[in-house]
């Protein structure tokens, strides 16, 4: 009987696996110089707010794919051409780098694919939590890339504050076994997190198959090892010579405050920084369901207005 329940879970996952890298169908791919295969979509603008038409990048967190940004996208593509890609091992980007993983391989996968879909366009990098922090690392090769950053990640957290190592190995010892249960079925016992509500239908089930997919736990383990590593070495803030605005979730308690002294030193490393703190979203809904998606989506037009100049409306 016990044989039969798992020949059946294995069975359930391979199926998922199959819908994940189906995906939506619409993904280009690139042959990034890591080795690692990145699928990404270019989201034109239907009418562009201005005429230079920046190009706004989407970089998600630890564990996360992209399609989680829909909501937001969906909001935005209509006035701002956007780019979306997956990293290594989530949805149907695949894990191919011979070697060790590290924070820069990511990097130059980011930096590829904007080189692949991008053109003389500014580029706005929109990144959240390790995303956050990638695209600060990237922005250092893209002399015109602007910043907006939801509750990034910093170089040498884990070195500077206990409290945020401690929750970084707590999570390390959450993920640890993720991917072999997963690989065995047991993901479909997962009950859905919170935030598949807020997705838009057509993108929940993708959503919750990448969610209890093993390769997207095997990435969410990958990226941590080497987060947890590079970010106990004593590197400082990067300098910002390009405008950026910093977006934090308004989440209390030490973990945050642990952060505000880290958010201080990128907003006076930068040459013209900003901040926004969104009164009545938490620390796990950024970017998604509706609250935050209609208090991120001004943001973005004002953000943008102010490196673009006055847009089509104006």
């Amino acid at each position: 009987m016990l044989a039969g329940s798992l020949a059946g879970g294995i069975g359930v996952q391979m199926m998922r696996r199959r819908r994940v890298s189906l995906g939506s169908g619409c993904e280009q791919f690139l042959d990034a110089d890591s080795g690692n295969l990145i699928s990404y979509q270019l989201h034109p603008a239907v009418v562009p707010a201005f005429s230079q038409d920046p190009l706004l990048v989407f970089v998600p967190d630890l564990g996360a794919t992209v399609e989680r940004w829909s909501g937001l996208r969906m909001a935005l593509e209509h006035d701002f051409s956007i780019l979306t890609h997956n990293r290594a091992g989530y949805g149907r980007s695949q894990y191919r780098m011979g070697g060790e993983f590290s924070l820069g391989s990511a990097v130059s996968d980011l930096l590829n694919v904007i080189e692949k879909a991008g053109s003389d366009r500014p580029v706005v990098l929109m990144g959240h939590g390790l995303g956050g922090l990638i695209a600060l690392l990237a922005e250092e090769s893209l002399p015109t890339a602007s910043l907006m950053l939801l509750d990034p990640r910093y170089p040498a957290e884990l070195q500077r504050s206990v409290l945020l190592r401690s929750k970084s190995e707590q999570s390390g010892f959450n993920l640890k076994y993720m991917p072999a249960s997963s690989n065995i079925g047991l993901s479909s016992l997962l009950v859905p997190p919170p935030w598949a509500d807020s997705l838009p239908a057509d993108v929940r089930r993708l959503c919750l198959d990448q969610f209890r997919d093993a390769e997207l736990w095997r990435a969410g383990m990958r990226e941590w090892k080497a987060a947890h590593s590079e970010l106990q070495n004593p590197d400082p803030i990067p300098v910002v010579r390009n405008p950026l605005h910093l977006v934090t979730s308004n989440t209390k308690g030490v973990e945050s405050e642990a952060y505000e002294e880290m958010h201080a030193e990128l907003l006076k490393s930068a040459d013209a920084g900003s901040r926004t703190s969104l009164e009545n979203v938490m620390r796990d809904q950024l970017p998604m369901g509706s609250l935050c998606v209609e208090s991120l989506v001004p943001l973005v037009g004002k953000f943008l207005q102010s490196i673009c100049g006055p847009g089509r409306s104006s």
